[in-house]
């Protein structure tokens, strides 16, 4: 570990320790005054204890806060200043209970509490329509990872927690580079799905993908994912072309106390995770961190076809983040939230124009909400940071990247049956890149209306619309409308029509960037300039989808789901061969016979353009079982057609990537007594990969079998072990890619 590493992880440590420190501490109170107590027992239908519920008393007239956490009996107990309030009792897997008490001064309250098993179509989801509802009805392909998914899983990044879901496409590139896309092929900088925290966007705009190292949010700060699948733009604007993942965090008030959360493993893997949380009154708030460090991955000596690959020096990862988070409740149903984060990262990164290594990618964000029962006014900052060098060229790159977001939002219903959810949002973004050299601004602004009509108890019609105008591109509209139908109690057939954008990145429309590239030739190596080079004009692509669907209870405890969809996505963002070097106007230097280039197509002039549309079409089924209160089975399939793709040259057919054709999940999730544990297996197709350099080729399917198993020692200890591809298999996520193999990792969670 060099001094800089040590340095992070001493500093990351020692937070975690004064953490510890800071969750003994009890609060006294600066002025002694009569109160009152709210006591019972929280039991299932059977009439058995449930430990572990959360209970909150919200003050109805100020909004403050107190709770407590079930104990091992069921038994829960609050000391409250007397006065009204709104009692929540929550555990995943139940339907949450809310009541109404009053408490007076040296006065008990018992309230026992009853809660009923809920099935996975009765989530309550926002990413579907920005609005909170639940997820059998959702105008759109929602699924969702639970709180008890997280804790189980035995993932360490966010692709392979994100694998299990159907239509999720994942890329692990190497030990940090994870891309991440639905319903297509998820290659190098892969841009077609948004990727939000609560709603904030995660997409970093001058290269267009989203740096999953950088998310600041270890799993334990998250309450669940939501994953809405097809396109989205007219709920969340630009880039959200093929579907949207929404990271949901815990309050201060759901992840109160104390943990840590220690790992070492196999590849070096080393994990160090911490965070307190605490509620004073009205303010509640919390503080995180998490380090994580693996060895690199093998690289491949040869394409899967047997062309040899130039060898290049691999790189390990660090990835080191922290986040502040702080909320203020002004009254019952308005309040402040205020956050501060930060992440670094380090390692391979694989571009269009090949590897590279970001010696430095760094992101800081910082947020103020103010919120007011339906509507919100939310400003955020972010800044980003990174230098990148090439692996297969002498060529590096730096960039820097700030941001300033407003955006205001409200739902309201009108007459009875019209809930209307509007809003409006502006940014600014100043970039300094190496590589773009005539640009360093951009603004947008975007106004979005939605109307989910109830034309009677079992008919539901959406329509909405947003508008976007972005300096770069111009305006970008897209509509959505369809229709909810419940043809019985509990389930629901939909069709929807959707549209949806990516706005050219600023790479795509201004980049200027030579780049030498090294050749084993066989006179020895050789280098050889290539340029490559944006498009001021490009327009936006689009996507249009149309969607049908099925989801619906079948009994209390499984949900089943079906979705059938066709996309056609118009003007195909994609790097061109404009020119190539030919034996009459070789390379400098070129040291084989000028007559040789006639058989080699060896690029001079790459430039971003508009290369054509693809329409891809597929069907996903989803089953989730709840087959008691803390076991889960779920289980998807997920077919995905070959793409149908025309130029906008009749004589030149684009090279697109190819998504497995195939892919089937299924895993069990439990908790019993002491013990808990996940086992899964997933199966993918073999995939097309042509976006790297011009190289086409095939990786072949794979099995991957992932398993967790953990037993509390104690009340305040639990030991985990995890792995994911437990019988090894040598699986090659993309042509460029490293070979991912076995990763086994054990972990001490300590919580207080």
């Amino acid at each position: 570990m060099d001094g800089g590493r040590r340095v992070r992880a001493a500093a990351l440590a020692g937070c975690c320790a004064v953490l510890l420190l800071v969750g003994q501490g009890r609060a006294v109170g600066a002025a002694m005054q009569t109160t009152g107590v709210v006591e019972g027992v929280v039991t299932d239908a059977s009439g058995g204890v449930l430990p572990g519920v959360l209970v909150t008393a919200r003050a109805s007239q100020s909004g403050a806060i107190d709770t407590d956490i079930s104990g091992a009996d069921g038994a829960y107990r609050l000391s409250l200043v007397p006065g009204p309030y709104d009692l929540a009792f929550t555990l995943a897997g139940f339907t949450d209970v809310r009541a109404s008490i009053v408490v007076t001064p040296g006065g008990t309250v018992r309230h026992p509490a009853t809660l009923a098993m809920a099935a996975f179509g009765d989530t309550v989801v926002v990413t579907g329509s920005r609005t909170p509802e639940s997820l059998r009805t959702a105008p759109a392909a929602v699924s969702v990872l639970s709180g008890a998914d997280l804790t189980h899983t035995p993932a360490t990044n966010y692709g392979d927690l994100l694998r299990p879901v159907p239509g999720v496409q994942v890329t692990e590139v190497s030990a940090r580079d994870v891309q991440i896309t639905t319903r297509t092929a998820a290659g190098a900088n892969a841009s077609s799905t948004l990727a939000l925290v609560d709603g904030r966007s995660l997409y970093q705009d001058y290269f267009g993908m989203v740096l999953w190292d950088l998310v600041p949010l270890d799993f334990d700060d998250i309450k669940q994912v939501e994953v809405a699948r097809g396109p989205g733009s007219a709920v969340w604007g630009a880039n959200a072309l093929s579907g949207t993942i929404n990271l949901v965090t815990k309050t201060p008030a759901e992840d109160r106390g104390t943990r840590l959360r220690v790992g070492l493993g196999e590849r070096g893997t080393r994990d160090l995770a911490g965070a307190h949380a605490a509620v004073r009154g009205r303010w509640s708030y919390k503080a995180s961190g998490a380090y994580h460090a693996q060895h690199n991955w093998d690289r491949p000596a040869a394409l899967p076809d047997g062309t040899p690959l130039q060898p290049y020096r691999n790189a390990d990862t660090t990835q080191v983040k922290g986040a502040l988070r702080a909320d203020l409740a002004t009254s019952a149903t308005s309040g402040w939230r205020f956050d501060l984060g930060a992440a670094s990262s380090g390692g391979l990164l694989l571009t269009s124009a090949g590897p590279f290594e970001a010696r430095v990618l760094r992101q800081g964000y910082g947020s103020a909400i103010y919120s007011r029962g339906t509507a919100s006014v939310t400003a955020y900052a972010t800044a980003h940071r990174a230098r990148y060098d090439g692996l297969l060229t002498t060529a590096g790159s730096a960039a820097d990247s700030q941001s300033l977001q407003v955006e205001a939002r409200d739902s309201r219903v009108v007459a009875g049956r019209h809930l209307l959810a509007y809003g409006a949002s502006a940014r600014t973004s100043h970039f300094d890149l190496s590589f773009v050299p005539g640009k360093s601004a951009r603004r947008d602004a975007g106004i979005y209306l939605s109307d989910d009509l109830h034309l009677s108890a079992r008919v539901r019609v959406s329509a909405g619309v947003r508008a976007d105008w972005i300096e770069t591109s111009g305006l970008a509209v897209s509509p959505r409308i369809g229709v909810r139908v419940d043809p019985v109690a509990g389930h629901t057939l939909r069709a929807t029509y959707n549209r949806a954008y990516i706005a050219p990145s600023l790479v795509q429309n201004y980049i200027d960037f030579a780049t030498p590239l090294d050749l084993l030739l066989p006179t020895g190596p050789f280098r050889a300039d290539i340029r490559v080079l944006g498009d001021e004009d490009l327009e936006a692509q689009t996507a249009d989808g149309v969607e049908a669907g099925y989801t619906g209870q079948l009994g209390a405890r499984a949900t089943l789901s079906v979705s059938a969809y066709r996309t056609r996505t118009a003007g195909l963002l994609a790097q061109r061969v404009v020119a190539v070097y030919t034996p009459a106007d070789p390379p400098a230097g070129w040291p084989l016979p000028v007559e040789a280039l006639a058989a080699i197509p060896l690029p001079k002039l790459i430039q971003w353009g508009r290369v054509g549309d693809v329409v891809e079409a597929g069907v996903e089924t989803s089953l989730d079982l709840r087959l008691a209160p803390q076991i889960t089975f779920a289980t998807n399939y997920a077919f995905q057609a070959r793409p149908e793709v025309t130029g906008d040259d009749a004589r030149v057919t684009p090279l697109v990537n190819i998504a497995p054709r195939h892919r089937a999940h299924a895993g069990l999730t439990w908790t019993a007594n002491a013990w808990l544990g996940q086992t899964s297996v997933t199966v993918t197709d073999r995939a097309q990969w042509t976006d790297v350099l011009a190289v086409q080729g095939w990786t072949k399917g794979y099995t991957l079998v992932n398993a967790t198993l953990g037993r509390q020692l104690g009340h305040r200890l639990t030991w985990v072990v995890k792995g994911t591809n437990l019988f090894d298999r040598q699986v090659q996520h993309h042509v460029f890619g490293d070979i991912i193999g076995r990763r086994v990792t054990t972990e001490l969670r300590v919580q207080r």
